[in-house]
């Protein structure tokens, strides 16, 4: 997996950003997320299968937003004791008022930073293409887990937006996304146990670039560094309305220590 912030200095100054725009975005989240819920129900469906025998006590869930996955899990796992965390204060307190039944640690802050103990299962939703070092988080969260379950974007997400904005000559410098075999590899060679790695593409329709534009700030996506200036960004709502759709390509993995 890749990264186009490898330099500390503009790492640091993009995560900032990223934390900022969720932040901005968590009380409007909930009404444009519908991959990002469906994508944490897809997971949590798979991974229960593990734990048919017994009852996970642990549960970390990685980059929660507004708690998509623990909000399908406690439908199983009632009493287990859940640690969330996310790097936007605003989201950890939209958890919170969803989630004030439930015995839960709120962790704020960067995941490649925090030493998080042992649990029995680690999942996480749409986080890892963010990622500075992704490989070495992955084997590290994976070693401190029974079972870990992640989701995350993979190369061609959003690809026909971007083939649009060159169509227009809009300066644009896209996200990396990871490619499916990397990843796949990957698992496969950190994994003791069982691997289960399945992948799915979601379309998503849009009438207007407003329309579109609306979307991505509503997810806190906007620190995708799509458009190069505010001129850009005038062209472009300049031009006449048309529909058109994006896709995401997301790549799911269940890795077991058994």
């Amino acid at each position: 997996m890749t990264s186009n912030f490898k330099v500390n200095g503009v790492l640091i100054i993009f995560k900032e950003k990223i934390a900022q725009r969720f932040s901005r975005a968590a009380s409007d989240y909930d009404e444009v997320a519908h991959i990002q819920r469906k994508c944490a129900q897809l997971l949590v469906e798979r991974t229960l299968s593990e734990f048919s025998e017994s009852q996970p006590q642990h549960i970390l869930d990685l980059g929660t937003g507004t708690g998509y996955m623990v909000d399908y899990l406690r439908i199983s796992f009632p009493n287990a004791h859940y640690t969330v965390n996310d790097c936007a204060l605003e989201m950890l307190k939209q958890c919170k008022k969803k989630f004030s039944s439930l015995h839960i640690t709120y962790q704020l802050g960067d995941l490649e930073r925090i030493s998080f103990p042992d649990q029995d299962l680690v999942v996480s939703n749409f986080v890892f293409q963010w990622l500075a070092h992704p490989l070495m988080t992955l084997q590290r969260l994976y070693s401190k887990t029974q079972v870990f379950s992640f989701s995350c974007l993979l190369e061609g997400t959003f690809s026909q937006w971007y083939e649009l904005l060159k169509h227009w000559n809009v300066a644009i410098s896209p996200p990396v996304y990871p490619k499916f075999s990397h990843i796949q590899r990957v698992c496969e060679e950190i994994s003791k146990g069982k691997v289960r790695i399945w992948r799915r593409s979601f379309t998503l329709n849009f009438s207007s670039i407003r329309q579109f534009m609306h979307y991505l700030q509503c997810l806190g996506a906007s620190a995708v560094p799509v458009l190069s200036t505010y001129g850009a960004l005038k062209k472009l709502l300049a031009t006449p309305e048309f529909s058109f759709e994006v896709q995401y390509n997301v790549f799911f993995a269940i890795l077991t220590q058994k």
